[in-house]
């Protein structure tokens, strides 16, 4: 009988080497770049938590279910964090992942950004003897008198990543030592397998649709190797469905929306039609995300989630000219009615154009001042940056410097820094490229000496307001441009 319970308890460890140690599969990453490579954690700014159950082959005795739950977020600019548990029960057998990962991220430019990650591992294994299943055989009763089974083990993880605007790729392996354990009865060696994980996907945006193909390639030791394809298709980033195929012979549909800013729902469905797994019903995959905290400088097209504080919908707006032209209306007879001006709506202006030559200013006794302001805008399209980077060429330093030179020459003149694309990109992109370029240029004044920061104001608008015709090389040259707005009070 003894004889007859170490074959049994051998062939369940062997069923582990084969299948336990396996890294459980999700389809997480659909959502969730960095559940399958941790090099990503961190890379939006956000800090998110994602949390998936998995039932796996329906229909067939013993399939696996999984839960899957991953946080990460940004340390500061250039460092994240991820924590990821992972448990599965398959069978009789139950194992549990925890990661911490590490993540570097290496910026070129405003869009291109180098990441790697390092991620410390603990495993166990676990078989509780006492809620043993036979699945339809009759067992051996001296089961029931064992103690329980269990496997602790630790192993360390590697990832990189590279991002470029809305392309993305990245490797990962998991369990990179391959550390060895023991089951404590029987004192047979057991290794964990190196995993390996490939990604690839570009993000296509246009104001409303998002399309996103993507590759992932799955592989562990002395395994066959797997590929999946699929398409994410978005629609004004709230709402989305994803199509795949699986090389295991599986088909992926996926639905999913964004509830708000700051909630993410997804559902997959995986048809076998093959193997063991045409045999079932197919799997279902639940995923919940939540944004736990929005990043200051925001990367949308990096993640499922968008901005706490949306761009003002006056930005966003086609008719942006009407807008402001309505918005100067409406100070104008305020004035006429000696009215103060409205702080949201001075303020909504303000951050447009700052067309206003006069401004009401309301002193703190209450009491109503006129305040003149000079102001004086130039269009420059003299200052150039790197393509589709915020990189300021060298050719620009000339035009720079004269108004180095007018600001060191006069603390009381300010200037505010507007930087202006093409409609090449989606508005967010845009927007995001815009900001990072007027930051640059603000940078370089103040890294002139004599130079205050209250002087200095710089603002991305993005592919609103153009001066010339988008659709031909040369319209398109000329909205990449940058303006300075020169103000100063007169008493």
């Amino acid at each position: 009988m003894i004889t007859k319970l170490k074959y049994c308890l051998l062939f369940m460890l062997f069923s582990v080497n084969l299948f336990g140690q396996q890294i459980p599969l999700s389809n997480q990453y659909a959502i969730n770049k960095s559940a399958i490579i941790p090099a990503f954690s961190g890379y939006n700014g956000n800090i998110e938590s994602f949390l998936s159950y998995r039932n796996g082959w329906i229909g067939i005795q013993g399939a696996p279910t999984s839960a899957l739950l991953n946080i990460n977020g940004a340390l500061n600019d250039d460092m994240g964090f991820g924590f990821s548990a992972i448990t599965e029960k398959s069978g009789n057998f139950n194992q549990n992942f925890l990661n911490l990962t590490y993540s570097y991220h290496l910026k070129f430019g405003s869009n291109m950004v180098l990441s790697a990650g390092i991620s410390p591992m603990y495993y166990r294994n676990y078989l509780n003897l006492s809620t043993i299943q036979s699945y339809g055989t009759q067992f051996d009763p001296m089961l029931l008198n064992t103690d329980n089974l269990k496997i602790d083990a630790f192993d360390i993880g590697v990832s990189f990543g590279f991002s470029a605007a809305g392309f993305r790729t990245g490797v990962s392996v998991p369990q990179t030592i391959g550390m060895t354990f023991n089951f404590d009865e029987l004192g047979s060696t057991f290794g964990l397998k190196r995993h390996f994980f490939g990604y690839l996907s570009y993000l296509y945006k246009t104001d409303n649709w998002g399309i996103e193909p993507m590759a992932i390639v799955r592989s562990t030791e002395k395994s066959p190797v797997n590929y999946a394809g699929s398409v994410i298709v978005k629609y004004k980033d709230k709402v989305w469905t994803n199509i795949g195929y699986s090389a295991d012979n599986s088909i992926i549909l996926s639905v999913g929306v964004l509830s708000g800013s700051s909630l993410a729902l997804n559902y997959s469905y995986e048809l076998g039609i093959g193997g063991i797994s045409g045999a079932s019903f197919g799997t279902h995959e639940i995923t919940v995300g939540f944004l736990i905290k929005s990043a200051q400088t925001f990367k949308p097209e990096a993640t499922v989630f968008l901005p706490l504080q949306p761009v003002d919908g006056i930005v966003q707006d086609a008719n942006l000219s009407a807008k402001v032209a309505a918005l100067e209306a409406q100070v104008k007879r305020n004035k006429q009615d000696g009215m103060a001006i409205d702080v949201d709506l001075q303020r909504q202006i303000d951050s447009l154009k700052n067309l206003l030559g006069n401004q009401v200013i309301t002193q703190n006794n209450g009491n109503q001042t006129n305040v003149a302001i000079w102001q004086q805008r130039v269009v420059s399209q003299s200052v150039t940056f790197g393509l589709m980077n915020d990189r300021i060429l060298s050719s620009s330093f000339s035009e720079l410097d004269k108004y180095t030179q007018k600001l060191r020459a006069d603390s009381d003149l300010k200037i505010k820094i507007e930087v202006y694309t093409d409609n090449m990109f989606s508005e967010q992109i845009n927007m995001q490229l815009s900001q990072d370029r007027a930051k640059s240029v603000a940078d370089y004044f103040l890294s002139k000496p004599g130079i205050s920061a209250s002087q200095i104001e710089f603002v991305g608008m993005g592919s609103i307001n153009p001066i010339a015709d988008n659709t031909t090389p040369e319209g398109k040259e000329q909205n990449n441009r940058v303006e300075f707005l020169l103000s100063k009070k007169v008493f």
